[in-house]
């Protein structure tokens, strides 16, 4: 988490350019966005998401982008719909 922190710090202070930064940490983005008002705004890509039979997450991808912090992990999701096989995924 430090590392991220650090990284966004640093592009906001010293780089000054445009910049996508995706981080899982949702503390970070909200203090660096607290920090820097006028610098940094948080978006996400806009979903709705629904429990299927059986408990399976499906998540339906809306291709616009929201204002503010996404509550849900997606990851699973998106992993499934690029058809990702679990082989090919590094599990912490």
């Amino acid at each position: 988490m430090a590392i991220a922190h650090g990284v966004l710090q640093e592009l906001v202070d010293h780089t000054q350019s445009k910049t996508l930064f995706i981080t899982h940490y949702p503390v970070i983005a909200a203090d660096i966005e607290r920090k820097y008002p006028k610098e940094i705004e948080n978006i996400h890509m806009g979903y709705t998401s629904d429990i299927r039979f059986g408990g399976r997450r499906e998540i339906t991808f809306l291709y616009k982008v929201k204002k503010g912090i996404t509550t849900g992990k997606c990851t699973t999701c998106v992993l499934r719909t690029s058809n990702w096989t679990r082989s090919r995924i590094i599990w912490d």
